[in-house]
């Protein structure tokens, strides 16, 4: 799918998805916004992240002037990957591109008409097993891949 060369409107909450296939996005905003983005979904965030940022900035410029006897802020945690986060990361991305080579495996056994009642029952429940494994490892990935 990587070298088709047309075009292809995709719907999807799923952002490793989105970020390995897609180059081009309208994101609904809320509201009747329609945002038109050229790059990844990650791009998009790190844009979005960064006008947030920049508005609470204006905000608080605007709405509270400095005090001089004000006690530290404690420092933030850190936005970036620990090291055991980056190890998990990368060990991630292997474990759900292997879930997904085994789920298209047993997505075309299923489909072959070849399996007995026994088999298919076995390779249903395995593929159920498969997809939650799936939707449980993308959304830490994602997680670790904002913070990156």
């Amino acid at each position: 799918m990587e070298n088709f060369g047309g075009c292809l409107i995709v719907v999807s909450h799923d952002r490793f998805f989105m970020d390995k296939l897609v180059q081009h996005y309208f994101v609904f905003e809320g509201d009747g916004v329609i945002y038109d983005h050229h790059g990844t979904y990650m791009e998009y965030r790190q844009m979005k992240d960064n006008e947030e940022t920049e508005q609470k900035k204006k905000g608080k410029a605007k709405s509270e002037p400095r005090k001089v006897n004000k006690k530290p802020a404690r420092k933030k945690e850190s936005d970036k990957l620990s090291f055991q986060e980056r190890k998990e990361f990368g060990k991630l991305e292997k474990e759900i591109q292997t879930l997904e080579e085994e789920k298209s495996q047993i997505e075309n056994a299923l489909s072959s008409g070849n399996l007995s009642s026994e088999e298919l029952r076995k390779e249903s429940e395995r593929y159920g097993e498969i997809s939650e494994l799936i939707d449980k490892k993308t959304i830490i990935w994602l997680e670790l891949a904002e913070k990156e």
